[in-house]
């Protein structure tokens, strides 16, 4: 009977090896900014330049982190609001598989990131506590990973909002962004990061707090690009301005629009039944 036990212990140990042996993120670091300067509710922006020997039609990238990222390749985004919630898999993480080949040239690339970090628990979603980005990118059998040479900087136009603050259910806390302070060009080829530092390893996969990476069980947003509202009214009252977009059915938005304006001028942007219960944003500066 201990010689079974013994037997089946080694093989589920066996098991355990191989599948941790054959992760896209076996030789890479999980990054970010160092400890002590992590915080609730911060954006972080990473950069790296690769080197591409040869261009290919499959060059997947592997990606994670905590809470959501936003991706650019050589200043074309690839990915609009990546990552899946921990909360299904409160104890591990999941992780984005993306098709880079499109996007890539002989020579040097730009790959940049930009992680919004909750920093707190929500109904669907369980902090890991850190900030942190991992990727792995097969380039021709060569793999290229996230360890200290890659670039970081906390985005500084992004900040805290007064009340009222969103639902405790949610993880997501307000958006406020301030345009005086914004990196131009910061994820495009031309950048240059000089002035940032270099990424703070948090550990090599798997580490804690974020432990083993699983593949999302479904494809990201769809985006559609820019598309006009079905009908879109103004009204005025009290000094407000009120735009009213009508949408062809219930779907998921993220409104974009152009204004003229002074700089630190304030912007408001909230939905029709905020109550404490979305995101609301302020951008000054536009």
């Amino acid at each position: 009977m201990k010689k079974k036990l013994f037997l089946s212990i080694f093989f589920i140990t066996a098991l355990i090896q191989i599948a941790l042996a054959s992760s896209p993120f076996e030789h890479a670091s999980w990054i970010s900014i160092k400890k002590d300067m992590q915080k609730e509710n911060q954006w972080i922006c990473f950069r790296k330049v690769i080197n591409i020997k040869e261009k290919s039609s499959s060059v997947p990238m592997h990606i994670a982190v905590d809470s959501k990222y936003w991706l650019w390749v050589n200043g074309k985004l690839v990915v609009f609001e990546g990552e899946l919630k921990r909360g299904p898999n409160p104890n591990d993480t999941y992780y984005d598989t993306i098709e880079l080949g499109s996007y890539l040239h002989k020579g040097n690339n730009t790959i940049a990131v930009l992680v919004w970090y909750w920093g707190k628990d929500g109904f669907c979603h369980k902090s890991s506590g850190n900030s942190g980005l991992i990727a792995s990118i097969n380039a021709n059998n060569r793999l290229i990973v996230t360890d200290a040479t890659w670039r970081v900087k906390i985005h500084p136009a992004f900040g805290e909002t007064g009340n009222p603050k969103p639902n405790f259910r949610l993880p997501e806390s307000n958006v406020h962004y301030d345009a005086r302070y914004g990196m131009e060009g910061c994820n495009q080829e031309n950048y240059s990061d000089k002035n940032w530092e270099n990424a703070s390893v948090m550990g090599l996969y798997p580490c804690m707090p974020w432990n083993k990476l699983f593949p999302r069980p479904f494809p990201n947003w769809k985006d559609s690009g820019i598309i006009n509202y079905v009908q879109l009214d103004k009204k005025e009252k009290n000094d407000t301005l009120f735009i009213i977009g009508e949408l062809p059915h219930n779907i998921t938005v993220t409104p974009y629009f152009k204004i003229k304006a002074k700089s630190g001028q304030l912007i408001d942007i909230r939905s029709d039944n905020y109550k404490g219960e979305v995101s609301i944003i302020f951008v000054q500066n536009i």
